[in-house]
């Protein structure tokens, strides 16, 4: 070989050298752009799935909620007169004294009673639970009886407070009805004209703590109801600054 050739093999073999070298740095670039496309994919589809997941988790705990709303129980409250008198069916002349719808007689809600100088208030409340699900864990306060001059009697009653402490706990069923215990003041004669000329006013109100039998547990429901003693018409109506409440 002469020198002649041995000088033009060596641009050829720098040239196929560049050229090998070239096509490798390209397929390790073409590698690069591949895998991060890929991880790319991978992020993408993580990401994807964490918030479908998250999504499904939300739309279970909304359905969750929803049911246990939809499923728990409700305890409401109504007052009614604790005591009554039976008038028998009137005769003769006392038929034209007897007032109307006792004309054949019948019995008389009383929501007081004659006390010494005063009048004993008789009311009772009844608690019962409308819900679609039985109450457990059931504390009911006993109905409180408040009464005096109207500003007076209606800011106790913005201001009261349930007091669960050492009430024995029960269990109400579906459709099941309690009777509370209810205060039985004694009212001065005084207090009784005031209420009746409605200077005064008297009112019953009370709360009931419960919970349902769902799980995870949850702080429990309660119930404040609260109820003004009429003069005339209905004998009970709502508070005027406080209704009852349903948490």
């Amino acid at each position: 070989m002469t020198i002649e050739d041995d000088e033009s093999e060596q641009p050829t073999n720098g040239y196929f050298s560049d050229l090998k070298k070239s096509f490798k740095k390209s397929l390790r670039t073409v590698k690069f752009f591949f895998e991060l496309a890929a991880l790319a994919v991978v992020i993408f589809y993580a990401s994807e799935t964490r918030r479908t997941n998250n999504l499904t988790q939300k739309a279970l705990d909304t359905n969750a909620a929803q049911f246990r709303i939809q499923q728990r129980p409700y305890i409401s409250a109504a007052p009614r007169s604790a005591y009554s008198v039976h008038v028998p069916k009137p005769i003769g002349k006392a038929r034209e004294q007897i007032p109307p719808g006792l004309e054949n007689g019948g019995d008389v809600a009383m929501f007081k009673v004659p006390y010494g100088d005063g009048y004993r208030i008789t009311i009772a409340v009844d608690i019962r639970n409308s819900g679609k699900s039985p109450a457990v864990n059931v504390l009911t306060t006993p109905s409180h009886i408040i009464f005096g001059l109207a500003a007076d009697a209606r800011e106790a009653v913005r201001k009261y407070v349930p007091d669960y402490a050492d009430q024995t706990s029960t269990t109400m069923m579906v459709d099941q009805t309690l009777t509370v215990g209810t205060e039985e003041p004694v009212i001065s004669s005084r207090d009784d004209k005031l209420i009746a000329d409605q200077t005064g006013e008297l009112y019953i109100i009370g709360g009931v703590r419960y919970q349902d039998l769902s799980l995870p547990s949850i702080p429990p429901y309660e119930t404040i109801y609260c109820f003004r003693l009429n003069t005339t018409g209905l004998p009970f109506a709502g508070c005027p600054t406080r209704e009852t409440a349903f948490h």
